[in-house]
């Protein structure tokens, strides 16, 4: 099981297989085949690397040369493997950027894929792929990318699970309501007073238009099924 091997000695095998792989692919470019060319603006990088990029999938391990076009549509100078490496890092910086909406921030800046990406995002879910093949492409050119991923998306990554302890990095507003609502010390009455259901907020994004919220069951018919004291924890674990 890889497990078993080192991490250090799995990501020792890892660079050979892929150091091998781009050697052979540079020998078939002496043999004559070009590289993949793209030329791409200034202004509009991560769409133009989309449209270039998308669908590709093995053909981007090939060789990369990139033009940059200025916002005069002018060809700026440059065209080698240290422009494509610019590329690539500057496409992946603004891809990422929470202010491009494809990922949302915690307050201590740590990223996260935007759960209302696709409302504020026009081809969303196809600039995710696009953008995970050109971190891979990044990987594979052995460029240091970083990325200050959640960690609890870094958890749901490697196919753990998320607890309540991880619900601060996410939510601290929510994580709070859930650790009153787990210590309240009133009355059944008191609680019912809440007037809480099994369903939350889909997005808790302020700044999106009052037709794009709605609340999502957090069991079937959630929304008619009240929160009380008795199955105040299966709320509490339903909503991480």
């Amino acid at each position: 099981m890889p497990y078993t091997i080192p991490f250090d000695s799995r990501l020792r095998v890892l660079r050979r297989w892929l150091n091998d792989d781009r050697e052979e692919r540079e020998g078939m470019m002496l043999m004559g085949q070009l590289p993949f060319m793209i030329t791409v603006r200034r202004e509009h990088l991560l769409r133009d690397a989309h449209v270039a990029l998308r669908g590709l999938g093995p053909q981007l391990r090939s060789p990369l040369r990139v033009r940059f076009l200025d916002s005069f549509g002018a060809e700026e100078a440059g065209l080698g493997v240290g422009v494509a490496k610019e590329f690539l890092v500057d496409v992946l910086k603004a891809g990422f950027d929470p202010a491009f909406g494809l990922f949302a921030s915690t307050p201590d800046g740590l990223i996260y894929p935007n759960p209302a990406a696709k409302l504020r995002v026009e081809d969303a879910m196809s600039l995710y792929e696009t953008l995970g093949a050109i971190l891979a492409k990044a990987l594979y050119e052995g460029i240091l990318v970083e990325l200050p991923l959640a960690r609890f998306f870094v958890a749901r990554l490697l196919g753990r699970t998320n607890t309540i302890a991880d619900m601060p990095d996410f939510d601290r507003s929510l994580f709070e309501s859930l650790m009153f609502l787990k210590r309240f010390e009133g009355s059944a009455a008191d609680f019912e007073a809440l007037t809480l259901a099994f369903a939350i907020e889909q997005y808790s994004d302020e700044t999106l238009p009052a037709t794009a919220r709605r609340q999502v069951p957090l069991k079937a018919n959630g929304a008619s099924i009240s929160v009380n004291k008795s199955n105040c924890t299966e709320y509490v674990a339903d909503c991480i």
